[in-house]
């Protein structure tokens, strides 16, 4: 199997699901938004710190 149909069906599998996946403590991740915009705010605070 070619990599570039294993990756497509890979792919296709994850982005079909109806749920997000339950992390080990059974809480969903954060969704991709909220992780972004904490990311900004830690990148802003660090650099108000140097």
């Amino acid at each position: 199997m070619k990599n570039d149909t294993f990756l497509k069906m890979i792919s296709d599998a994850v982005f079909q699901q109806k749920h997000a996946p339950q992390t080990l403590e059974g809480n969903p991740p954060l969704s991709s938004e909220k992780e972004i915009e904490e990311l900004k705010n830690l990148a802003l605070t660090q650099a108000d710190e140097d």
